[in-house]
């Protein structure tokens, strides 16, 4: 084991339903390239009716994913600001179907990447 520090990667995500349903992500890759977006942009059409409850657990999957997708690993911190939704992340899993699948990919991404996700609640700022 390691005695020494290593840079974490950051990524925040967030869902909105209000005005339409919104995505979106930012990475910090713990390479020290400045903070970028991920995404930005809406929900697929197949979870468009979907409540905030599983529109943040997707918007933690493509964060997850978009980290993988550029080579982050190790050490990553996951924002994220609904409380429900970061409990069930955390647990592995929850009882709706949908979601349920949704974390079960966020975290064969992590497995596969070798991301180890550290994930905690933030206030959103109103």
């Amino acid at each position: 084991m390691s005695l020494t520090h290593e840079a974490n990667n950051v990524i925040y995500s967030d869902a909105s339903g209000e005005g339409g349903i919104c995505l979106g992500t930012i990475i910090c890759k713990s390479s020290g390239c400045s903070p970028f977006p991920a995404y930005s942009g809406e929900a697929p059409e197949w979870l468009a009716d979907k409540n905030i409850f599983t529109l943040e657990i997707l918007a933690s999957v493509i964060a997850i994913s978009q980290l993988a997708s550029g080579n982050g690993s190790g050490l990553t911190l996951v924002f994220i600001d609904n409380t429900a939704a970061a409990s069930a992340l955390i647990r592995g899993s929850t009882d709706d179907p949908i979601p349920k699948l949704l974390i079960s990919a966020f975290w064969t991404i992590c497995k596969n990447s070798k991301i180890t996700p550290w994930i905690e609640i933030v206030a959103s700022c109103n």
